[in-house]
């Protein structure tokens, strides 16, 4: 019998019709790869890198080969390439070809590749319709990687007992650029038993640019890796299919530990498990990351690692855009300065559009501003960033047609707003101790809701210079109060607070200065109100004016000072009606006056106090209190009153005790005067005289100062580049006008004073010091002799770090002392 040799005549994709041997590999000599151009050739490569190709092979785990074509391996048992012994040490380029129908049921590694060597490289390589099943680790890839897979996809299911991936059943190299789309599945529900779309179990591994697809099952799941430990990283990475698990789950790993790290990923596919969180199931390390509201409770399901910038977003939010950009590195700080992004990874079309996500191709994506603050995503790099208004002199911009009548600044870039309800819930949002948040009126502004200052609010509030702006009340509805201060701080330095319905500013707790501007309260004559009330907290008065229809300050309780330029009028002259009122009226608290001027109006029946006390404590020192019935008018209520100097006048009396009680009123070496320069004497219950009351200590010297103000506005420049030094010389802040930058103090009366200057910052990017004419520092106080006189320089310091709109950068303090 004669036994022939087959002749391998004919091969159908690769494999012999006749004994079904496989067709070699061609060796292209130029390139030293093995080209494949079917499955029977694949086959043969297999065995060329394992050596089982006959007894006498040898093994060769380092050749190199090159898919040419898209093949199909007829689902054919499948052993992987390279084993522990072994591993693969070859570059195997996929060419962007397609492999369908791997099939794999192995007792050991599983994987088209089982080990992938340090020096080894899977690249381009697209698998579909496949089916790994192992009895420990798996991989529809590799089962271990220790060198790098890039560029490359398996669609199918990979099923396994321990450590479970898409691409790989652990990682210990580099996964780029890569995909999965199926279902991946560990049978096993252990704290070990890792299963993620990407790789089961990362290790001192990176994955980059990845996504997921298929449904992750079991185990501790992830979307991209079910375990991620040993200062592993996973970096721009999405998942959007489902994760299930008994134990540990989240959107990109189950287990993110050991100085591992999650930045720059999303997640939307649904998560369950034990401890189930939108990107983590347990922290470690992770930033810069979104999942889709709804799919997990929060971003983490334990750990108290670091997360940062991690949040849920809508499914709107993803459409738009912004997850993209955010994605990319952009954000946008508390104080509303934006950070653009550092690069562009992430990728997005048809913004808007239900469904859409950001991904790794397609157009860039930019935020835009307009000049009103809406926000919109964009593709068109020409609409990026923020358009700033247009304005004429009244504020009225000419790019989005509305009117502004407030900016808002705390330390960055002021924004303007057309309404000042939204102008103060932003004052509020960014203002705080350290910084408060200036809001400079522009325009008139008509408030429909109370504004509040509670809690931890810093508000500082203005005029824009050359303008006297309003805010009032709306005419279509009552709003009790302008302005309510229960806690916090706020500063009125400018503008008016006008309500003709109502009450100005009612403080009940915090802290509350008034250095400028105008109070005003007007309401018909049948209704009391008052200019300023104070029932508890503190009030320092030393500027602006203060006028209420009945009251112009009304205290029941608190600590208030009033001094400086303030002046305090309660009140209003007409030729029909009772409108008389009283400057300050006290209920209890505390006041104490050392300078302003104090005015009470008398009309027709109702008369005009400068001061009137039922109860509580005051202090007079100083300053000129006047009311056209009474100056001062104390009833026999509780009450301590304290005389130390200043002027009260009274058209009726001067001053009027009740009943004879005089008991706690003090006037500790006062005498009064009238004036011819007689002294008066008391009848024990009232102090009368037809001329002025003069209230002083005998012999005191007269305190008078003229202070001249610069403009105080200041220009910024950079100054001219010198090539020499390469560096800009002749820049920084200069005033804009000549002697913008000085204040002069002259010393017109007749006692000695000291003189210091103090600089507040307001904007904290920027400082301000003090210096005389021949440019010393001016650190400590300036004694001034009568007829003398001395003259301070602002110097500032500081570069802007964004541009700067007119705004306000601090606030100059001038205190005259004496002995």
């Amino acid at each position: 019998m004669t036994v022939g040799v087959c002749q391998h005549e004919t091969y159908r994709n690769g494999f012999c019709t006749v004994c079904g041997e496989y067709e070699p590999a061609n060796l292209n000599e130029q390139t030293g790869q093995y080209e494949i151009g079917n499955g029977g050739q694949f086959f043969w490569f297999a065995e060329l890198v394992n050596g089982t190709g006959d007894e006498n092979a040898e093994k060769n785990p380092g050749a190199d080969a090159l898919l040419t074509a898209d093949i199909d391996l007829e689902s054919r048992p499948w052993t992987p390439i390279g084993d522990d012994d072994f591993p693969y040490s070859g570059t195997f380029d996929g060419g962007g070809h397609t492999i369908r129908g791997l099939f794999i049921n192995a007792p050991g590694v599983s994987g088209m590749f089982g080990i992938i060597d340090g020096n080894g490289v899977v690249q381009n390589l697209n698998i579909t319709e496949g089916c790994v099943t192992g009895v420990s680790y798996a991989g529809g890839i590799a089962t271990n990687n220790y060198g790098t897979i890039i560029n490359s996809s398996f669609s199918g299911s990979v099923t396994g007992v321990d450590c479970v991936g898409g691409i790989a059943g652990v990682n210990y190299g580099t996964i780029i650029d890569s995909s999965f789309s199926g279902s991946v599945t560990v049978t096993s529900n252990g704290y070990d038993d890792g299963v993620g779309g990407i790789a089961g179990f990362s290790y001192y591994g990176t994955i980059v640019r990845c996504s997921n697809s298929g449904a992750v099952n079991g185990g501790c799941a992830g979307g991209i890796a079910g375990r991620n430990r040993a200062n592993s990283v996973i970096k721009d990475c999405f998942n959007i299919g489902t994760v299930n698990s008994s134990s540990w789950a989240g959107g990109i790993t189950g287990y993110n530990v050991g100085g591992s790290s999650v930045t720059g990923c999303f997640s939307t596919g649904a998560v369950s498990g034990t401890y189930a969180g939108g990107i983590a199931g347990d922290s470690g390390t992770i930033a810069d990351c979104c999942y889709l509201e709804g799919t997990a409770e929060n971003s983490i399901g334990v750990g108290s690692g670091s997360v940062t910038n991690t949040s849920g977003k809508t499914a709107a939010e993803f459409a738009s855009g912004e997850v993209a950009w955010l994605l990319n590195g952009g954000s946008v700080a508390e104080d509303g300065t934006v950070t653009e992004p550092a690069g562009n990874v992430w990728k997005q079309d048809n913004l808007g559009a239900e469904g859409s996500l950001p991904g790794f191709a397609g157009p860039d994506v930019y935020r835009s501003e307009s000049c009103d603050g809406v926000v919109i995503y964009t593709n068109d790099a020409s609409l990026a960033g923020k358009k700033e208004h247009v304005f004429d002199e009244n504020y009225y911009c000419s790019s989005c047609g509305q009117q502004m009548v407030a900016r808002v600044s705390a330390g960055g870039a002021a924004i303007y707003y057309a309404d000042i309800q939204n102008a103060w819930a932003a004052a509020k949002e960014c203002g705080s101790a350290k910084i408060p948040a200036v809001v400079t009126l522009v325009a008139d502004a008509v408030v429909t809701e109370t504004l509040t200052v509670e809690g931890g609010d810093s508000i500082f509030l203005t005029c824009v210079s050359g303008k006297e702006c309003t805010i009032s009340s709306s005419t279509e509805g009552t709003v009790s109060n302008i302005i309510t201060v229960s806690g916090g701080s706020f500063e009125l330095a400018g503008g008016v607070v006008s309500n003709s319905a109502g009450n100005g500013i009612s403080v009940s707790g915090g802290a509350f200065s008034m250095t400028g501007g105008a109070v005003k309260a007007t309401i018909n004559e049948t209704v009391i109100c008052y200019g300023i009330a104070v029932s508890d907290g503190e009030a320092s008065l030393s500027g602006g004016t203060v006028n209420g229809r009945t009251y112009g300050l009304y205290v029941t309780g608190g600590e208030i000072s009033v001094g400086g330029s303030s002046a305090i009028t309660g009140g209003e002259r007409r030729v029909n009606g009772v409108n008389g009122g009283t400057g300050i009226s006290m209920y209890g608290g505390t006041v104490v006056i050392s300078g302003g001027q104090i005015t009470g109006i008398f009309s027709q029946n109702s008369a005009g106090y400068g001061v009137y006390v039922e109860d509580g404590t005051l202090a007079v020192s100083g300053g000129n209190i006047r009311g056209e019935s009474y100056g001062l008018r104390v009833t026999d209520r509780n009450y301590s009153i304290t005389l130390s100097g200043g002027i009260i006048e009274g058209e009726v009396y001067h001053i009027w005790t009740a009943n004879g009680v005089v008991s706690n009123f003090l006037a500790q070496g006062c005498y009064y005067y009238n004036e011819n320069g007689a002294q008066l004497t008391g009848d024990g219950r009232s102090f009368r005289s037809d001329g002025y009351v003069t209230v002083k200590n005998p012999g005191a010297e007269v305190v008078s100062v003229d202070v001249t103000w610069g403009s105080l506005d200041f220009t910024y420049t950079d100054g001219g580049w010198n090539p020499e030094t390469h560096t800009y010389g002749d820049g920084g802040w200069r005033a804009s006008d000549e002697g913008g930058d000085k204040i002069t103090v002259a010393n017109t009366g007749e006692a000695e004073v000291s003189v210091s200057y103090r600089y507040r910052q307001i904007n904290t990017a920027f400082s301000g010091s003090f210096a005389d004419a021949a440019g010393n520092a001016l650190e400590s106080s300036v004694s001034l002799a009568s007829g003398e006189e001395t003259e301070a320089i602002l110097s500032l310091e500081g570069k802007p770090r964004t541009g700067l709109d007119a705004d306000i950068l601090g606030q100059v303090t001038v205190t005259i002392g004496g002995e």
